[in-house]
This record gives C-alpha cells, structure tokens and sequence, in this order.
C-alpha cells in the first residue's frame, strides 16, 4: 500500500506505458514524499525521476511480477 498522498505505478520498463493489472512491468512510486533531486547528482536524478501525466515518478528499478 503506498503511503498517505502517494501512489504507484507499473509500466512498461523502455516506454513507460501504463500497464493492465497483472502485467510484469516496472514500478514507479509517486507522490508528495518523493525526493526533488539527489543532492549534487543531476544526473543520477534525471535517471531516476520521469514525468508522466503532469505527475514525478521515481523509478524504483523493482520489477512487479503479476
């Protein structure tokens, strides 16, 4: 269960196109906790956060098994 205010997300890990339930695919977690940025990694973070549907999504790298 996602916290208070947050969300997640599975998709499809090179598109990021929104999965259908009990799809493999990648998991995004979203939400007012999620970080701005890795401190003095703007790299890091520009490979780690997306932007989808007007919402930041942290790539958690974990792959849901459905």
């Amino acid at each position: 269960m996602p916290l208070p205010g947050g969300g997640f997300r599975i998709v499809a890990p090179h598109t990021f196109a929104t999965l259908p339930t009990g799809e493999d695919g990648l998991i995004l977690i979203g939400g007012s906790q999620l970080m701005v940025e890795y401190l003095n990694d703007p790299e890091r973070s520009r490979d780690a956060i997306r932007e989808l549907d007007g919402r930041r999504w942290y790539l958690s790298g974990d792959k849901e098994h459905g």
